[in-house]
């Protein structure tokens, strides 16, 4: 198994955060591989993923030693400090890669995330939408665009089509679907709400507490309160 920022950032911080958290982190990293190690030892893959993500700085941050200019060591490095928490050493990275490489949406993406989590979201905004104009594919920099064009109050309709498009090019990513989800509640089209929702429910466990609560939002859209309430008082039961 290769070392994948984009397991990563796409599922390991979706999978740890809460339901509802991507209001201040958003998930999914573009595809960008932690250097070009080899299979990974038994060892490795059983260690405590902050080891990792140490060991990948510190690998980073040698090459960097060698040749300061490595924009490549500097993405590797941006995505172990973004794991490690360190935000801003990891928004100093992808920048100074961004300048040494003009042709890589995969850094503007993952500068857009450092944005974001830094607040400074019309810069986050410039950075997917400088990603998605080098690459009008990449999905992590549509989920990006949407998401904070829905955060900073941006155009609704353009929100939705840049997650509808990240959806379509990630659809395994499950934390897309429930975005477009809600941008499309905000916009009042609970058919195709609706739609996700029968999709999600087809992809997650029936006692999911993020599809309960999911349910329970539509009810109370439909004024069906009653279904509302026994859907979150469930959703609750699954996950105080």
């Amino acid at each position: 198994m290769v070392w994948s920022a984009s397991a990563c950032l796409c599922h390991l911080l979706f999978a740890l955060l809460p339901f509802g958290a991507l209001e201040l982190l958003a998930q999914a990293g573009p595809s960008v591989t932690l250097g070009r190690a080899a299979e990974r030892s038994h060892r490795d893959r059983f260690a405590d993923p902050r080891v990792l993500w140490e060991a990948a700085e510190q690998g980073a941050s040698r090459r960097l030693q060698e040749n300061p200019n490595d924009a490549q060591a500097l993405i590797d490095r941006g995505v172990a400090r973004l794991l490690l928490g360190q935000v801003d050493d990891a928004v100093r990275d992808f920048t100074q890669a961004a300048a040494l490489d003009g042709t890589s949406a995969d850094v503007r993406a993952h500068l857009a995330y450092g944005l974001w989590v830094q607040g400074r979201l019309p810069e986050a905004v410039a950075a997917a939408r400088a990603a998605l104009a080098l690459n009008p594919d990449h999905a992590s920099a549509h989920y990006y665009a949407g998401r904070l064009l829905l955060q900073t109050g941006g155009e609704l309709e353009q929100a939705i089509q840049h997650l509808q498009r990240a959806v379509e090019l990630n659809p395994e990513e499950i934390g897309f679907r429930f975005d477009l989800l809600n941008a499309l509640r905000q916009r009042g089209d609970l058919v195709r709400a609706g739609m996700q929702l029968r999709l999600l429910n087809a992809a997650l466990p029936p006692d999911d507490a993020r599809v309960l609560y999911t349910e329970g939002l539509l009810a109370g859209d439909r004024g069906h309160l009653t279904i509302a309430i026994e859907r979150f008082r469930r959703a609750l039961a699954v996950d105080p």
